[in-house]
């Protein structure tokens, strides 16, 4: 192995270990900043991992969401999480510039 490459594979390594696709197991929504328990990779459990959502809007995530996650600085120890969907219950067929706000149990509101 060159120099350089041994001198790059920790900083390689921290960069590929930024960002990561998790899916939620627990939610607690009982903090000021919403936790989720996530397995990110093969054997791979994060818990405590705080949710960021955009102000004026919340909501209490399935367990099977999938949730798009970043780490700061590469440590795996530091998550956060920047976003969460479910493919299982989101709306479709939406017409273009409609919004949507929807549940599990098919309530909605929508926007056009």
């Amino acid at each position: 192995m060159k120099k350089i490459d041994r001198f790059m594979a920790p900083i390689k390594q921290r960069v590929q270990m930024m960002v990561a696709r998790a899916v939620v197991n627990l939610v607690n929504d009982g903090l000021k900043m919403q936790e989720l328990q996530i397995g990110v990779m093969k054997n791979e459990t994060r818990a405590g991992v705080e949710r960021f959502q955009n102000y004026g809007f919340t909501a209490h995530p399935i367990p099977g969401a999938e949730a798009a996650v970043i780490f700061v600085g590469g440590n795996r120890d530091h998550g956060l999480i920047i976003a969460v969907d479910d493919r299982r219950y989101r709306m479709k067929a939406l017409e273009q510039g409609e919004v949507a706000i929807y549940t599990d149990q098919e309530d909605y509101i929508k926007l056009g």
